[in-house]
């Protein structure tokens, strides 16, 4: 098995720990950007016709599929910041969780990228990283620092491989079983564990009880070559 995958990730981690300022690009733009879509979509569902519903899902199923064909000669995880907090804020309420991520900030780094950090919690915290082109994000990271319970943490992961990967929900359960992630009444063994689906990796850090870190990035990300 490759080892010390999790280099992106502490990298991201660092980075979020020393940044003590930076420029603030969601903010209230991102929540207005956000209720615009959600008044869109209502706006549509709404509709009397359903011939315009079905060229709708035919339209987003056709774009899901090319942003998961462009996953595999990219170094994204495809798709921003705003979107992943649109689909996370979606999937989490779905599965009747009390958590939803509202304003975040961006801080820009000097190498371009640009990171910022979601409080769900005291002890869960999601970090986000960007390409710094148009907020295309490279990675996520989930932070678990053993407050919640052990079912809490697994509920969240399954709302982030759904949200970034766009996966139905078995096929999240199916990712969650090859991480280890299987039991939430059984304690991890503290190993780093992978998984590649559909252009993006799946990477389970330290885990043990309810203190781990889950990351996903792209598959082909130079950052993600190990030692």
């Amino acid at each position: 098995m490759e080892k010390k995958l999790q280099l992106l990730i502490f990298a991201l981690v660092l980075v979020l720990g020393l940044a003590a300022c930076g420029n603030d690009k969601g903010g209230d733009s991102a929540n207005t950007t956000a209720d615009s879509e959600t008044e869109t979509k209502t706006e549509e569902a709404g509709g009397a016709d359903p011939n315009a519903k079905e060229d709708e899902a035919g339209e987003e199923t056709a774009d899901d599929a090319e942003a998961e064909n462009n996953l595999q000669n990219d170094q994204t995880i495809g798709l921003s910041m705003d979107k992943f907090k649109d689909k996370f804020n979606e999937h989490a309420a779905a599965q009747g969780l009390d958590y939803k991520i509202e304003k975040f900030e961006w801080l820009d780094q000097e190498d371009g990228t640009q990171t910022a950090t979601i409080e769900l919690h005291d002890d869960l915290r999601i970090n986000g990283l960007s390409t710094g082109e148009e907020d295309e994000l490279k990675a996520i990271l989930l932070e678990v620092e053993g407050f919640e319970s052990r079912q809490t943490a697994f509920d969240i992961v399954n709302v982030i491989i759904k949200s970034v990967g766009n996966v139905a929900d078995e096929d999240a359960k199916t990712i969650m079983n090859e991480l280890g992630l299987k039991d939430p009444n059984e304690d991890g063994n503290d190993t780093e564990t992978y998984v590649d689906h559909n252009g993006l990796k799946y990477l389970l850090i330290n885990e043990r009880s309810n203190y781990f870190e889950f990351g996903i990035a792209n598959q082909n990300d130079p950052d993600l070559i190990a030692d």
